[in-house]
């Protein structure tokens, strides 16, 4: 199995990737959400800059936020800077999208740009439209050297539903999942094989489980700042997506025991202003920090159900669980000001 990390991006991110490459992890990404965090591709090219060997992907690219002529100059600019290193993370927009309170693009949308971006890498002449109007466009002169068009970039997609599924398992696309429940996290990887297979795919679906946590201290409770800290901003982006459930859909069912919990999200949400952009605030700190607002409503249950968190010897366990269940890759979340839970990570997963 491989191991890797996730990180909201800031300029001092390449930090923290070498010092995972120098600890064996094999992957980094880098959320690409432009109100929250730095830009993505400029924090890449540092990382890529300052690193030999660890993969290095967007996690995840909108393509409703970035024309498809600028994503493909961008990885052909990363694919220079590390050749074979770089990977294309896409989705159809959750956080990206939500900061600016706007539902997620249509699949179809995304998978047009998928080609276009991998259209304009391979040379060919794509149609797209800009600004209403269709137009063929083409990569005019990657021979001449100022980026890469020659070294593989794969292809990995954020697919939660199961249209979204069938949409990877079309494009052969590696599969990332945000998981927190081992049964659960289990269960989708096998509805993701049945599309993976039902699509004709012959070859193995390589599969990212992405996660938060926090490698508690033995005595260490699952409510200490550390683990607050560390792990729960994926349980208040859970709420962050209840909350928002009856206007934009969820991207999973709520479990009736959360139901207590999101009720004081809402209040607090009916509070927020301005009235017509309360997403400004309810996104805030989104995956990155707990608002203060927010943090006494994230308990230590929360975290324990909805997290990688615990000792090291409970945390393999959940780790041996999706290994077994048949992730390739498990993805952990590194906190900003939380950089040495690095270290941390890598005594878990060291031997498994």
């Amino acid at each position: 199995m491989d191991f890797g990390i996730a990180v909201a991006t800031s300029t001092n991110s390449w930090k923290v990737v070498r010092r995972a490459e120098e600890l064996g992890f094999s992957h980094a990404w880098f959320y690409d959400t432009q109100l929250l965090c730095a830009d993505v591709y400029a924090v890449m090219a540092l990382a890529a800059h300052n690193t030999s060997k660890i993969q290095l992907a967007t996690g995840v690219t909108i393509p409703s936020n970035r024309i498809s002529a600028v994503t493909a100059s961008a990885f052909g600019t990363l694919n220079e800077l590390a050749p074979g290193r770089i990977h294309f993370g896409v989705g159809t927009g959750f956080t990206g999208r939500r900061t600016m309170g706007m539902n997620a693009i249509k699949l179809q949308d995304m998978e047009d740009y998928v080609h276009e971006v991998y259209g304009l890498l391979a040379g060919d002449t794509v149609e797209t439209t800009v600004e209403g109007q269709a137009r063929k466009i083409r990569l005019l002169n990657p021979e001449a050297g100022l980026i890469n068009t020659k070294d593989k970039i794969d292809l990995h997609m954020s697919a939660m539903g199961p249209k979204a599924r069938q949409v990877c398992a079309r494009l052969s696309a590696g599969w990332a999942n945000f998981i927190g429940d081992v049964d659960a996290a289990n269960a989708d990887l096998q509805d993701m094989q049945s599309a993976w297979s039902g699509a004709g795919n012959t070859d193995n679906l390589y599969s990212t489980a992405f996660a938060l946590g926090c490698v508690l201290d033995d005595g260490e409770a699952f409510d200490s700042d550390r683990a607050k800290a560390q792990a729960g901003p994926l349980c208040a982006v859970a709420f962050h997506n209840f909350v928002e459930m009856e206007e934009r859909g969820s991207l999973f069912p709520l479990d009736p025991a959360l139901q207590g919990t999101l009720d004081e999200f809402k209040k607090l949400y009916a509070n927020y202003e301005p009235a017509d952009a309360k997403y400004l605030n309810l996104h805030a700190g989104h995956l990155i920090y707990l608002r203060d607002d927010e943090k006494d409503l994230i308990t230590g249950d929360h975290i324990q159900g909805m997290t990688f968190t615990g000792t090291k010897s409970q945390i393999r366990d959940k780790v041996a669980a999706v290994r077994d269940g048949g992730y390739s890759q498990l993805t952990v979340q590194i906190v900003q000001d939380h950089e040495d839970a690095v270290d941390d990570w890598a005594e878990v997963f060291d031997g498994m």
